[in-house]
């Protein structure tokens, strides 16, 4: 009887069977076919890894690794010195010096000034000993910006932009006040002139500069900025 399977089966009958023929195999045929290619391949492989056999070998070659972490800390130093080259003031003009009494280094007994009075101090321009009831508001600090702040006695106030170095050892720059009223010099021992330390009074309280010697520069290109050298 002919009977019909399933799947690839249902197709193939008694009648039909030698359309198929070509698609069945011997069952051990094709077992022996799959061997035989395994163990070719093995074969193949063993020759493969022959060329690999020996004992290992260390080259140094000529190359060196860069650090990442050290490249990135060369750059970061670079960027810190070219910000603090910037910052530098250019040295112009010596325009006054002054050896420092007791009052003016902030160390005297009782209250302190909290300035340092801008007075002749013998210091000369040229040949001619200045005048220092108007040298300093007419001359050294003219291009500043001033104020009245009061009119009975006459006074006027300006910012001015100062590095301070003492001692070669820079305490950077610092906004400072300078303050003129013409009648102070009509008292004996004052000056009209006065420039006050600001928030540096503690530090040049703490230093004592008494008996040094203090010397303003005006700085190149930067007529409102000076720098203040004590040694």
């Amino acid at each position: 009887m002919n009977k019909k399977g399933q799947g690839f089966a249902k197709r193939v009958t008694l009648d039909n069977i030698d359309e198929y023929k070509s698609l069945l195999s011997n069952a051990k045929e094709r077992k022996d076919n799959f061997a035989a290619g395994k163990s070719k391949a093995k074969s193949k492989d063993k020759k493969v890894d022959s060329l690999f056999d020996g004992e290992p070998i260390k080259v140094d070659l000529p190359f060196k690794t860069i650090s990442k972490k050290k490249a990135t800390s060369k750059k970061k130093e670079k960027i810190t010195t070219l910000k603090s080259k910037s910052k530098k003031q250019t040295h112009g003009e010596l325009v006054w010096e002054k050896k420092l009494p007791t009052t003016d280094a902030q160390n005297q007994a009782g209250k302190v000034t909290g300035c340092v009075k801008l007075t002749q101090a013998e210091f000369k321009v040229g040949n001619e000993v200045i005048n220092h009831r108007t040298y300093f508001r007419e001359k050294v600090f003219a291009s500043l910006d001033w104020e009245t702040i009061k009119q009975e006695p006459f006074t006027e106030k300006a910012d001015v932009a100062v590095d301070i170095v003492i001692d070669g050892k820079s305490y950077g720059s610092h906004s400072l006040i300078v303050r003129h009223k013409p009648r102070g010099e009509s008292k004996q021992g004052n000056a009209p002139t006065q420039l006050h330390w600001g928030d540096m009074k503690g530090t040049i309280r703490k230093i004592n500069p008494t008996g040094k010697t203090l010397k303003l520069f005006s700085v190149k290109k930067k007529p409102k900025n000076f720098i203040i050298e004590i040694s």
